[in-house]
């Protein structure tokens, strides 16, 4: 992908944090706090880095661990009997995607935290968001040419398991960050993954029909593909606005 820097879209993303928080930290006790990006994690000893990301990465093993050993050897060319907890020589999807989470440029992460009404550095992390702003749609149209690919969206599904903070978040920060940037907004998720996709569903993202991106099969045998753009995005936040 063609990334832009975190530098470019600071201020807009530190505005919606700032939003979101004041709308949902008295309501929900939860609230958004960027925690680090790509340009900050390459400049770690690597053991730095990953101190910092581990708590993502286990909110990643805890929600989808069994999509990854599954499609290990597709995504990271690792074979799936390499992921048993007694593999000795560290090749693992979780070193692959620890490796992916540090090196991807462009990322921003965001730490999602639930208030528990004393001192904000006692405050759990209960999910988190990564992602980044590209010129580069994951289809290679050239009419996508702005767009915020999402790499994770992840909560904590034995906390929050149909209390609608999912909503709250893809509406009220991701859409309205793309909404101020004049991006679509592109994301993959696991076939598998039911929830998932039946949550993307709910909220109007429509699925890529695979016929028509056929440079996408190898993915689209086990991922699906998503897009919303910008104009229906732009539609929605300003509707939002009305009827507040």
């Amino acid at each position: 992908m063609v990334d832009f820097p975190c530098y470019k879209f600071q201020l807009k993303i530190t505005s919606t944090i700032d939003n979101f928080n004041k709308k949902h930290l008295s309501t929900n006790k939860l609230y958004i706090s960027q925690t680090i990006t790509s340009d900050e994690l390459q400049s770690l000893p690597r053991k730095e880095a990953e101190t910092k990301l581990k708590p993502f990465l286990n909110l990643i093993i805890k929600n989808l661990s069994s999509y990854y050993i599954k499609f290990s050897e597709q995504m990271y060319d690792i074979p799936s009997t390499n992921n048993n907890k007694n593999n000795k020589d560290n090749n693992s999807w979780e070193k692959a995607k620890m490796d992916e989470m540090i090196s991807t440029t462009g990322l921003f992460y965001m730490a999602i935290k639930h208030d528990d009404g004393k001192h904000h550095d006692d405050d759990i992390t209960v999910g988190f968001l990564s992602f980044l702003m590209t010129q580069e749609s994951i289809t290679g149209d050239k009419k996508h040419d702005r767009i915020l690919y999402l790499m994770e969206i992840h909560l904590d599904k034995f906390l929050f398991s149909g209390k609608g903070t999912g909503i709250f978040l893809v509406e009220d920060f991701l859409f309205e960050l793309c909404f101020l940037l004049k991006m679509d907004l592109e994301f993959v998720c696991f076939k598998e993954n039911d929830i998932g996709n039946k949550f993307y569903k709910k909220m109007g993202i429509d699925m890529l029909e695979e016929k028509k991106y056929p440079q996408l099969n190898f993915w689209f045998e086990f991922l699906n593909v998503y897009r919303i753009e910008n104009k229906l995005i732009e539609t929605r936040q300003k509707k939002k606005r009305i009827n507040r």
